[in-house]
């Protein structure tokens, strides 16, 4: 696990700060959405883990969000469809090929 420095933001920091983003911006998409809940189970995966995973609703919204406010890709006015396949439950390349 890596350690903060006075400048740089904590692991559980950083998680808040994505999670309110989430939370904001999904909020039309996602009414069941409960930040806080959300926000006491990953605190509790940090205690414990040292780290923590994120949902699937989660992932694709940062894989959205990191496409739309990447300023050089000209292509990402359809941020909004980017599709993700979750294989992170996958740990061989031979599983992964199966699930395409």
């Amino acid at each position: 696990m890596r350690r903060p420095t006075n400048s740089q933001p904590s692991l559980l920091e950083e998680a808040e700060a994505f999670l309110s983003l989430t939370e904001r911006e999904l909020a039309p998409r996602l009414p069941a959405y409960d930040v806080r809940q959300r926000l006491s189970q990953v605190r509790s995966e940090i205690e414990q883990e040292g780290t923590y995973r994120h949902t699937e609703d989660e992932l694709l919204f940062g894989a959205q969000v990191a496409w739309r406010n990447s300023n050089r890709c000209l292509g990402r006015l359809p941020w909004r469809s980017l599709q993700i396949l979750d294989y992170r439950s996958k740990s061989s390349p031979e599983s992964v090929f199966r699930s395409l």
